[in-house]
């Protein structure tokens, strides 16, 4: 039996589901919807735009950042490439973001807000 990739099968699902919500999020206080194929169609600009700056299959990319739907299609881009993503939560320690930063070998981070590119700025010295 073969077993169908998470990407396989998220993306069958947007086929079946296409205009339905995937994600709910609140933005200025109002919710906000993307269908299945809107977020297919973010991954798939993501993907590209990492492989258009050299993210290729094995390499490492960091996530840093809380909750939120932005993680979601970061990872799955990365997992697109066949890369593998590093995942740092926003309320790491910035000696213990050092230490991952400087063992797993990634070249390039998705960094939510300025608070969390201060965190890594104060780190440059570090990394």
């Amino acid at each position: 039996m073969i077993q169908k990739n998470p990407l396989m099968l998220f993306s069958e699902k947007a086929d079946k589901l296409r205009e339905a919500p995937c994600f709910r999020f609140k933005t200025k206080g109002k919710w906000r919807s993307l269908s299945w194929l809107e977020v297919r169609e973010k991954i798939a600009r993501l993907s590209d735009f990492l492989s258009k700056i050299g993210v290729k299959k094995g390499d490492t990319v960091v996530i840093l950042s809380a909750t939120r739907y932005e993680w979601t299609l970061a990872d799955l881009a990365i997992l697109s490439l066949g890369a593998v993503t590093v995942p740092i939560y926003h309320s790491t320690l910035p000696k213990d973001v050092a230490y991952i930063l400087n063992h797993c070998q990634a070249e390039i981070a998705f960094i939510e807000g300025t608070s969390q590119l201060a965190k890594i700025s104060s780190l440059r010295s570090e990394l």
